[in-house]
């Protein structure tokens, strides 16, 4: 790579001096081409008075670039330093912050916290290690690489977006030719509650009653549910139930409900309690275009965006010099 004397150089004239095209980019994508460039300007640049077959990594050492010793930063605002790079608490909290809170509220917070700072000393002391070392020799190509695959999968993006609405028309003609598709079993969709024993049927019964209780009194049953449900029992707000489930107690009390809105009842089992309230049901049969509408929209959306792209593709590529050996 060619070598060039100290000094600062703006976007546009670096990206002549490397031979990068200047080219539009949407999103997340400039901000690697910067990256990239700074790679460049870190390789190609700052070897000064280098010679060129000093190791790369001594002349990041040197240009101080990455190795930041913050020596203007206030000593109140350090929280700890790895051979003069100082871990700042502004970066610590913003690591806090982003840890997920079951993380941050398990067990000895003050742990939680040493842990965190000595993983951040850690990768300090690896950073380190591998610019010392040469180890940082393929990130250029490697940012090269990312940067490509950014840019295309951004580049895909834009050419996905569309604004097309179907007509009534259209949604029409798709369901008349497409009719056998929305061919459909019984089923009930329901709120469906289920509280399992784990060895405390007394206690879950208890349970039970007591939420059968306050969605008599009109509470949420979004909000009962949250308060009662262990999750993972197949049950939640608007579920499917069908006649080959094979939780027959579930599926009697559900089919035995007549009317929307009405509930189950506790219902018990050998394995725990559950409360249903219907929603609707739905009969055999091929479903009404109008229960379908916004399932049929979307497959019209999803074609028409393949197809604008499948054309603005075979449009880009025809003012492409493309060679296949």
């Amino acid at each position: 790579m060619k070598r060039y004397s100290c000094k600062k150089y703006s976007m546009k004239e670096l990206c002549h001096l490397f031979d990068i095209e200047i080219i539009k980019v949407y999103g997340r994508c400039a901000l690697f081409i910067k990256m990239t460039i700074l790679l460049i300007i870190v390789y190609g640049l700052c070897g000064c008075n280098e010679s060129k077959t000093e190791k790369t990594s001594k002349c990041l050492i040197k240009e101080d670039m990455f190795m930041n010793t913050d020596k203007d930063l206030d000593e109140s605002l350090r929280i700890a330093e790895v051979n003069g790079k100082v871990i700042s608490k502004e970066e610590f909290q913003k690591k806090w912050n982003s840890l997920p809170k079951a993380i941050k509220t398990l067990g000895d917070t003050k742990k939680t916290k040493e842990k965190l700072l000595q993983n951040m000393i850690d990768d300090e002391v690896l950073f380190q290690y591998g610019i010392e070392n040469g180890i940082d020799a393929d990130v250029e190509k490697k940012i090269l690489e990312y940067t490509r695959k950014l840019i295309v999968s951004d580049v895909r993006e834009e050419l996905l977006k569309t604004d097309y609405i179907p007509d009534d028309s259209a949604i029409e003609e798709y369901y008349k030719v497409n009719k056998r598709k929305f061919l459909q079993t019984e089923a009930v969709l329901v709120d469906l509650l289920v509280i399992p024993y784990d060895g405390k049927e007394k206690l879950v019964k208890t349970k039970c009653k007591a939420a059968l209780n306050e969605i008599s009194k009109g509470d949420s049953f979004s909000e009962i549910y949250e308060k009662y449900s262990s999750k993972g029992n197949k049950d939640g707000l608007n579920v499917w139930i069908f006649k080959n489930d094979k939780r027959k107690t579930i599926v009697n009390s559900a089919y035995s409900i007549k009317y929307a809105g009405q509930n189950s009842g506790v219902t018990y089992s050998d394995t725990g309690c559950s409360i249903i309230t219907l929603k609707k049901k739905r009969q055999k049969g091929f479903a009404k275009i109008d229960d379908v509408r916004g399932q049929i929209i979307k497959i019209l959306q999803k074609n028409a965006t393949q197809q604008s792209f499948t054309e603005k593709l075979t449009e880009i590529r025809e003012h492409a010099e493309i060679v296949v050996h």
